[in-house]
């Protein structure tokens, strides 16, 4: 009779160890927080501002926000240390949420700028810590694992998220984003997460400045950094662009919420694809990846005028996209020296913000031209571009 007890204590206390599926944890909750609005968010843009053009321009802004908290955190680490940083990424981000429910252009604009920040403050500790805890030949297996935790948040959180803002109410969709963002705060509180196995000293050391030099003096690091703009450039694209054509169309943003849980279905079958990066390597696996959705992108713009083929299209190309989300960070994951992890993940995590600020821009001139379906066509060729990159990636990676 005591066995059954002591294996749940057992249990217990793996949750609270960290680890491989504890970190894969961590981003399966985070991508709760976020999922469940990120159909919503777009579209409430496009309501209050009032034209694609406009939203453009605003997420260019907020990429640009992102950008100068890329810069900030690393001092906000060397203060506060990278668990105590985690535990405001996680109130930053419920008051992010709790701004967007007031339904208004001030709420939205808080909204991005308190989020954004706070999404920063949990992603540059998270992948610390990775690195503090995960052996870099277990890389291949860890990312592939945490991307299938997020898997089904990203398939469930849009349509779910839409579907109680439009049939039950508003507020109900963002008390799902808050509560899920107490989750996560509560769970990183409780893992035993060391901060003495990052080596943070060095941080003081280097000025920002030193270490961009630094950064770009490494080609695999370059490198690194310009294949993780262009995966996540297409989903800042994906995740934008395509509930505003869901519902400039006439489908409905209920629609276009469907379309994003589609692409994101894509996503449990990273585990795979990282059996096949480490079976092919990454240069063949991420070299197609990429072919592949910028073929399919490219499609779904000259399919503009058809509405249903061109979100069937950006739904099967969100399967290269998932596989270059299982294996993405591997490069600069195996590529950076560990002296180094604090500062240099710091300056690689610019490619989100980045990949926030300068597609959005160039959408913007686009938009002031072309329709939106013209969006898909160029980012499906800079996809195209990307592919060729990989060819620089090292054989033995």
């Amino acid at each position: 009779m005591r066995v059954t007890p002591r294996i749940q204590g057992l249990r217990f206390q793996k949750l609270a160890e960290p680890s491989q599926f504890t970190f894969a944890l961590l981003y399966g909750l985070e991508s709760l927080t976020y999922a469940v609005l990120s159909a919503i968010v777009p579209v409430l843009a496009l309501e209050l501002l009032g034209n694609p053009r406009d939203v453009s321009i605003l997420y260019a802004f907020v990429g640009l926000w992102g950008i100068a908290c890329a810069f900030l955190v690393p001092a906000v680490i060397r203060r506060l240390r990278p668990r105590a940083t985690y535990m405001v990424g996680g109130l930053l981000t419920i008051g992010g949420a709790g701004l967007f429910a007031l339904l208004s252009l001030p709420g939205l604009l808080a909204g991005f700028v308190v989020r954004v920040l706070g999404a920063v403050c949990l992603r540059v500790p998270l992948s610390l810590f990775t690195m503090g805890y995960i052996r870099r030949k277990d890389f291949t297996r860890s990312e592939p694992l945490k991307l299938l935790f997020g898997a089904l948040p990203w398939t469930i959180g849009p349509i779910g998220g839409r579907y109680l803002y439009e049939e039950v109410a508003p507020a109900a969709a963002f008390l799902f984003g808050i509560a899920f963002g107490i989750a996560l705060t509560a769970y990183g509180r409780w893992l035993r997460l060391d901060d003495r196995r990052i080596a943070l000293p060095r941080l003081a050391r280097r000025g920002t400045v030193a270490m961009a030099r630094r950064f770009l003096a490494q080609p695999r690091l370059r490198l690194a950094w310009l294949l993780a703009f262009g995966r996540h450039g297409w989903w800042a694209m994906f995740f934008i662009y395509v509930p505003m054509f869901m519902v400039t169309s006439g489908e409905g943003a209920l629609a276009g919420a469907l379309v994003l849980s589609s692409g994101n279905l894509m996503q449990l079958v990273t585990p795979f694809f990282g059996w096949l990066g480490r079976r092919l390597g990454l240069r063949r696996v991420m070299g197609g990846a990429f072919a592949l959705c910028g073929v399919l992108t490219l499609g779904a713009g000259l399919a503009g005028g058809n509405p249903v083929l061109a979100a069937v299209l950006l739904v099967l190309a969100s399967a290269g996209a998932a596989a270059l989300d299982a294996l993405g960070d591997v490069p600069f994951l195996r590529a950076v020296h560990p002296h180094e992890r604090p500062e240099m993940t710091g300056l690689f995590s610019t490619y989100w913000q980045m990949a926030g600020l300068v597609p959005p821009m160039i959408y913007a001139v686009v938009l002031s031209v072309f329709d939106l379906p013209a969006v898909f066509i160029v980012s499906g060729l800079s996809l195209l571009g990307f592919a060729a990159l990989t060819r620089y990636i090292p054989r033995r990676m």
